[in-house]
């Protein structure tokens, strides 16, 4: 664990992304602890202060369940610094409709794998707009696989057993990953072709 002025930092800096305006956010946690012992604790500070203040710094204890109210997370910044105690977390918030959601990753995956597999693996395409698409197939790759297939994975096979209904979205996700893959390799090759073939020419 960093270590910093306040302690050892569990949780860096941060202010949560994605989230509706104005909405608060929750956190329920539970240590292993003696009953009454606070030794993990939350620190605050405001974000216009972030590379030149410390903060300040609430204890918690076991079973404790704090809130990040209205607009508190659009003007300030918390960590979660390290107590000696095993902890277990649970945040509540509430997300922004129509992104970073998975129906609408799974609408751009679907509508990625269906214009690769038509017209838009023609021949006629011009080799500026072919890169272009390649570049903007790498970032949907890149997010089906950094933010939703490792973050699924690497919660082990107890998470999985336990959230079933997301079984079905990771089959999904994962053979998409695996179709973008397979169109991202031919549609480089091509590219690379097409530029051989230009250099060649000239």
């Amino acid at each position: 664990l960093r270590q910093s002025p306040l302690g050892k930092v569990s949780v860096s800096w941060h202010a949560d992304s994605g989230l509706q305006a104005g909405s608060s956010i929750a956190v329920y946690h539970q240590t292993d602890a003696p009953p009454g012992e606070r030794d993990w604790r939350i620190a605050l500070k405001a974000s216009d202060d972030a590379s030149s203040v410390p903060g300040i710094v609430a204890s918690t204890e076991s079973g404790d369940l704090y809130h990040l109210l209205h607009t508190f997370n659009d003007n300030f910044q918390h960590a979660v610094l390290s107590g000696h105690s095993k902890r277990y977390s649970s945040t509540h918030r509430v997300a922004k409709l129509g992104s970073n959601t998975f129906s609408e990753l799974e609408h751009r995956c679907s509508v990625a794998i269906s214009e690769a597999s038509g017209k838009a693996m023609g021949k006629k395409r011009k080799r500026k707009n072919g890169e272009a698409r390649l570049r903007s197939q790498l970032r949907l790759q890149d997010e089906v696989e950094f933010e939703w297939l490792r973050q699924w994975y690497i919660q082990g096979q107890y998470h999985a057993a336990i959230h079933s209904w997301w079984h079905q979205p990771i089959e999904f996700l994962t053979s998409s990953w695996k179709k973008l893959d397979q169109i991202t390799r031919l549609k480089a090759s091509a590219l690379v072709s097409e530029a051989a073939g230009g250099a060649s020419s000239r």
